[in-house]
């Protein structure tokens, strides 16, 4: 049995090892070329927080659009599939159109063998098939075509008119409009594609809606076998795995092929694509000599590149791919699209006001009814539209394949690097990017449609607008979709005025995309890694699972355990159950209001060097000539947490800003950076953490515990034999280890704050007994492990909002002047608390930039939560196992609990307006008795920092500093794009 274990285990990792070492060498694919690229991750490239649900791919995209800006293109990983991002507008149209026979093809993510209908359809179609197949087609999406399938829509409109009205009565109702407009979405294919009318407002759960929705949402299976066929193709060939849901496709083929053959025996003609295709089959479906008109600014324009002959032999499953291409491509892009609209036009009333005027006349000239040229007439609608598509394109990128060799000019003038492309090569045109890009269009996140009224439109460069695509291989269906827009519209904004209410969201915030991620009224899931996860948003339910049934959700979500690794594992964050209980009832004394007085002198004398420093540095020719010093501020409040976490927690002194080498600081960040190497390991442990302990994997960094264990257990050798007492960590550990640590129940209730956790005794066992002395090193690490970053980047929030806040800054130092002046003494712990403004201004803070942005717990017991929403009255089980998270960020930025979430305001804090506050909305150091007990270390050290800092210096902000933050991607902390860069200028300088 042992041998036959060895054996699996020692075959597994073999595939691990080579797994990493193959994507490690794709990962020189740009290097060994010279071409500048975003540094990737093994196996995932640069898509591995949209993989886990941290970003969107627009989100990546921005990001290489952004990283290089003299660059032509720019390298990323899409995978392991390496991708040259063109920047370059001017090799953007070359490529798409002049050089198009170099790039005919999309870059493949499945075949015809893989899956006959996704792989036959035009999209997936290569080379000379796809000519064929699009000079066949094209006929069938000339305006004449739309002109007969206009009433087919107009209808559709008028279900969703009637829909609303009989859910409205005479009042205004909230709606998600996506679930309305992907209903009527999908009603318009069922009607146009497929030639059979369904009503999925009325008849929610109606076949052809459940199975367009099976079809077009990938689930998690769908993803993972993409990605599965990105890395082997051929395995999929062999074993014919289709990525596409087999029931959905072969419903559809039935319906398609059903519907032509009747239509062909009875004779029936009804000018809808089955019509065209049947046409297409028998080689008759010719292009007339017609004007195509457009329908907008944004139809696409046929091109005379493709010079092949026409398909004449078609099957059904080439058939059904081309009506299918219409769910695929149509469904989601559409509902989307109209969705955007709505929400623009809610969020700025004057632009609908004008489209309901435009609107108004143009019904009532027609009376009430709608003919195909009259669309072009409504110039303000097209205005609305093509603006929605400029912010909101329905795709973020187009690709292309390169098909022949293929010479890229030089990335850019500095470099004189040239890149030849192989056929292969893939490439992205980031479409969301240039149509954002301020140098193309002006104040590009604002919503104006007058960019494209006839005075100003002449001065849009068209290439700067590709909604649809470009080139030859631009969306076939352009006029479609937007007839689809404009009727829509015309008999929404003819009964309707469109209306934000509580919950609409603004500015919009995208939601991170790649695995199914479905949001529902109560909570909602995804998949961490492979783990099922369960978001609780109702807070109701919050409390109830975080307090009051806290049994069934005692642990975290593990990374490691203490059998894997002896100090990460033991520390109080990851023990589990009893075990846990023991240590948090043991330490709980170690962190009251009287153990936090014996440490604010350390933390004092921190502060005091800190300032002592930045004089020195303010005192320079360059920071006198420019009136202040500017700094990243989270390098430097790294270097005050360091030093406080080594002085409190670890009893040494160190000098990190004057000394900025020296070993605590560096194995303090080594111990705490997330590397790849550590990532990896954790994602292995999630996978199959028997293969960790066999191996003997310890997840965090061993030089760094060996040299903190080694400090601790000095530290405790030396005043044991020498008798020291310190007021610090390692003697209340000492204490704690002995038995001797007690509670003061004196001072336990003294808060630090508005944001103190309040210790919630739930039912914990008793005080551990017998300490190891990794029990002891384990739990200093916890100050380092918990407190390093998430103290600094607190601190470096903080900072920025008083950049931008003067009149709040002004206030606090007010505030802090009137303290000093009246204080003859050192401070005290309980002075903390009269600092009202203070406390208010942290307390904000923390709220707009909590410490931990997600709360996690592990179901322990089987528990049932009750149904997400109304309109589901099952509940869920909840298994031994199964996680669930909180979103402390989101909840305490809801407009539900906080007015004007995004705003930096004390005042909610104060006396008179904090009482209204629900203290469940309010969880920067987490809830219920897992909640952070270090919270009033955390609070003492942030508020001593602050008198400081705002006793000696103004902070302000410099051309460096960027405002409103733009998170970077991260998998755990909040990190800002461009850093937290400010400046420090000296006050009273002459006293």
């Amino acid at each position: 049995m042992f041998f036959y274990l060895s054996s699996w285990l020692t075959f597994v990792v073999t595939i691990i090892l080579c797994l990493i070492a193959y994507s490690l060498h794709l990962n020189n694919f740009f290097k060994n070329r010279g071409i500048n690229y975003l540094k990737p991750f093994p196996f995932f490239g640069n898509m591995f927080n949209v993989t886990i649900g941290k970003d969107h791919l627009v989100d990546r995209i921005w990001d290489v659009y952004n990283a290089f800006s003299k660059d032509r293109y720019v390298g990323i990983f899409n995978y392991t599939q390496p991708i040259v991002v063109i920047k370059d507008i001017e090799l953007m149209k070359k490529i798409t159109i002049k050089d198009f026979e170099h790039f005919v093809d999309h870059i493949e993510f499945t075949d015809e063998v893989v899956d006959p209908y996704f792989g036959k359809s035009m999209f997936s179609l290569k080379g000379d098939r796809w000519k064929e197949m699009r000079t066949t087609l094209s006929p069938a999406f000339t305006s004449s075509k739309m002109r007969g399938m206009l009433p087919f829509i107009d209808e559709c409109g008028k279900k969703f008119v009637k829909h609303l009205n009989d859910s409205l009565g005479n009042e205004h109702i909230e709606f998600d409009i996506k679930d309305l407009t992907s209903r009527f979405s999908i009603d318009t294919i069922g009607t146009c594609a497929f030639g059979i009318q369904v009503d999925s407002l009325k008849d929610k759960e109606n076949n052809f809606y459940k199975s367009a929705k099976a079809f077009s949402q990938f689930d998690t299976l769908a993803i993972v076998k993409f990605f599965l066929y990105t890395l082997c193709p051929k395995l999929f060939r062999l074993l014919k795995i289709e990525i596409g849901n087999k029931d959905s496709t072969s419903f559809f083929h039935n319906l398609l092929v059903s519907n032509m053959n009747t239509r062909e025996k009875e004779k029936i003609v009804r000018h809808d694509m089955v019509h065209l295709l049947t046409l297409a089959k028998n080689g008759s479906l010719k292009t007339e000599d017609e004007k195509n008109e457009d329908v907008g600014f944004a139809t696409i324009k046929e091109t005379n590149q493709i010079d092949k002959p026409k398909k004449t032999s078609w099957t059904d499953e080439e058939l059904t791919a081309q009506a299918l291409i219409f769910i695929f491509a149509g469904f989601d892009t559409t509902s989307t699209a109209l969705s955007f609209l709505l929400h623009e036009l809610a969020m700025n009333p004057e632009f609908q006001k004008k489209i309901h005027e435009e609107i108004d006349e143009l019904m009532k000239n027609n009376s009430g009814k709608i003919d195909y040229n009259d669309l072009n007439k409504l110039k303000y609608l097209d205005m609305a539209v093509t603006e929605t598509l400029r912010l909101w394109p329905p795709v973020v990128a187009l690709d292309r394949l390169c098909v022949k060799p293929y010479n890229l000019p030089i990335q850019n003038e500095a470099s004189g690097v040239s890149h030849q492309m192989q056929p292969g090569d893939g490439l992205w045109i980031p479409v969301y990017s240039i149509q954002r890009d301020p140098q193309y269009f002006k104040n590009p996140n604002k919503f104006n449609p007058e960019r494209f009224s006839n005075e100003n439109k002449a001065e849009i460069d068209v290439n700067h607008y590709m909604p649809f695509g470009i080139g030859p291989r631009a969306c076939i269906g352009s006029r479609f979709a937007l007839m689809t827009f404009k009727i829509f519209a015309i008999h929404v904004l003819t009964n309707f005025e469109v209306l934000q209410c509580s919950k609409t969201m603004n500015p919009i915030k995208i939601k991170p995309h790649l695995f199914n991620m479905v949001p529902i009224d109560g909570h909602w899931g995804f998949f961490n890694f492979m783990s099922p996860i369960i978001i609780i948003k109702d807070l109701d339910l919050a409390k109830k699972i975080y307090i009051k049934d806290f049994d069934h959700f005692i642990d975290h979500v593990s990374i490691t355990d203490e059998e894997v690794d002896s100090l990460l594992g033991k520390n109080l964050f990851s023990l589990k159950g009893d075990k846990w209980r023991e240590m948090r009832s043991t330490l709980s004394p170690a962190f009251t209001s009287s153990k936090m007085r014996g440490m604010l002198p350390f933390i004092v004398d921190c502060s005091e060097n800190f300032v002592n420093y930045l004089k020195k540095q303010t005192d320079q020719k360059s920071a006198i000539d420019k009136g202040y010093i500017e700094f990243n501020s989270k390098d430097l409040t790294s270097r005050f947490s360091n030093d406080v976490i080594a002085t409190c927690a670890f009893g040494v002194k160190v000098d990190s800003l004057n000394d900025e080498n020296n070993n605590f600081y560096s194995f303090s960040k080594r111990f705490t950076n997330i590397t790849p190497t550590m990532i990896i390991k954790v994602f292995l442990y999630f996978l199959s953490p028997i293969i960790i302990r066999v191996l003997n994997l310890e997840i965090s960094d061993k030089k760094s515990t060996s040299y903190f264990r080694n400090l601790v257990m000095c530290n405790i050798a030396i005043r044991e034999k020498k008798n020291i007492v310190r007021h610090d960590m390692i003697n209340l550990l000492m204490l704690a280890k002995n038995g001797a640590l007690i509670s003061d129940t004196n001072s336990s209730s003294i808060d630090t704050g508005f944001a103190t956790v309040q210790e919630e005794l739930h039912d914990l066992k008793l005080k551990k007994t017998q300490w190891t002395d990794d029990d002891l090193v384990a739990q200093a690490l916890i100050f380092i492990f918990a407190g390093f970053d998430t103290i600094s980047t607190a601190l470096s929030f903080l900072l920025h909002e008083l950049a931008m806040n003067h009149t709040v800054q002004k206030r606090l130092i007010e505030e802090i002047d009137v303290f000093f002046h009246d204080k003859n003494k050192d401070i005290d712990y309980n002075d903390l608390n009269k600092l009202k403004y203070l406390d208010m201004v942290i307390s904000e803070s923390l709220r707009l930039w909590p410490p931990a942005p997600i709360l996690d717990r592990v179901c322990v017991k089987p528990y049932n939560l009750p149904s997400s929403n109304d309109s589901i009255t099952s509940e869920h089980k909840l298994k031994i196992g199964d996680a669930i998270w909180i979103s402390a960020f989101d909840i305490q930025r809801d407009p539900k609990f906080f007015q004007n979430p995004e705003k930096f305001d004390p005042e909610r804090f104060s006396d008179d307006n904090k009482s209204s506050i629900d203290p469940r909305s309010y969880m920067p150091f987490g809830i219920g008795p897992r909640a952070c007990i270090g919270s009033r270390f955390a609070l003492m050290e942030l508020k001593i920092f602050m008198m400081f800092i705002l006793k000696n210096f103004e902070v302000t902000s410099t051309p460096k500093t960027v405002d409103p933050i733009k998170l970077k991607p991260h998998m755990f902390n909040l990190i800002p794009e461009g850093g937290f860069w400010i400046g420090f200028k000296q006050r009273n300088k002459s006293e």
